[in-house]
């Protein structure tokens, strides 16, 4: 299993060279699969350059599956600038939970039509396929190739899909949890989440949301964001074997996120703020 960090960066993307070292696209991850298999999380600004990255790839299977875990605008913005949407090589299937009462067709019929974007859903050129993910506990399972996709609601404005993706072949797994506010989690909501990073087996790679320092944090409760140090304890608690902190506060520069990165280190020897760019070979 391979996996590419598109993109990083939570809210909106930011750009300068106070950001040139983690990044300023937002979240977007490609994870490809021994067999082939092409699964990107998140349509944010990200997407382009992973969707650069397959259409120029030689010996990849021309078919996609997109996963959305919600549809907030940095987190399907940069959706119009799929390569991929605009040729008819490919194959895309889109998928998410009904969110909101709205399904994965009706939000990008939405937002590819006037006056955001001039090219219609009917217009592309690639196939497309829409599917509607069921349930929201990690017992419900999705085939994608050679790859299993297990999911679970978590604790966010207008709800979020926290994802996770093995590979039988190989006995990898990771989980993306992207705008997840630990604090205002339940009870059942916690035991959820922590079974999906546990089940079938405890997770090698755990992105989670950690926009915020444990300080900063009374500010903005209820905004749907964790904390790093939530992070850390979420990762100790799930088993997981590394944890990427995502979805990086838009203000938050370089020289912050090294300061970050020196406190972090001391806590674990397991974790690390993602870096948008990073290959990741499990």
């Amino acid at each position: 299993m391979k996996i590419t960090l598109g993109g990083i960066r939570g809210t909106g993307p930011v750009a300068g060279k106070q950001y040139l070292e983690f990044g300023g696209s937002t979240t977007s991850l490609l994870i490809q699969g021994k067999q082939g298999d092409s699964i990107v999380i998140d349509a944010g600004t990200g997407i382009r350059e992973l969707g650069a990255k397959l259409f120029r790839g030689k010996g990849t299977s021309r078919s996609l599956l997109l996963l959305l875990t919600h549809y907030h605008i940095d987190h399907i913005m940069g959706l119009p600038s799929l390569a991929a949407l605009y040729s008819k090589a490919w194959r895309i299937t889109m998928a998410a939970p009904l969110r909101e009462g709205f399904s994965v067709r009706q939000v990008v019929s939405r937002l590819l039509a006037k006056p955001f974007w001039p090219v219609r859903l009917s217009q592309l050129q690639s196939a497309i396929d829409f599917k509607t993910l069921k349930g929201s506990e990690s017992s419900s399972v999705y085939q994608y190739g050679g790859l299993d996709v297990r999911w679970c609601s978590v604790q966010h404005p207008d709800g979020c899909t926290a994802y996770r993706i093995d590979e039988p072949a190989t006995g990898r797994a990771v989980v993306f949890a992207t705008d997840l506010e630990w604090a205002e989690t339940s009870r059942a909501g916690k035991a959820a989440f922590l079974r999906l990073c546990r089940e079938p087996a405890p997770v090698d790679l755990l992105f989670f949301d950690g926009q915020f320092t444990d300080d900063e944090y009374p500010a903005f409760r209820g905004w749907g964001h964790s904390t790093w140090q939530q992070a850390v304890e979420v990762a100790e608690q799930a088993g997981a074997r590394h944890l990427m902190i995502i979805h990086h506060a838009p203000n938050r520069s370089d020289r912050q996120l090294g300061g970050l990165t020196r406190q972090l280190r001391k806590q674990s020897s397991c974790a690390e703020f993602a870096v948008g760019g990073t290959v990741i070979g499990l």
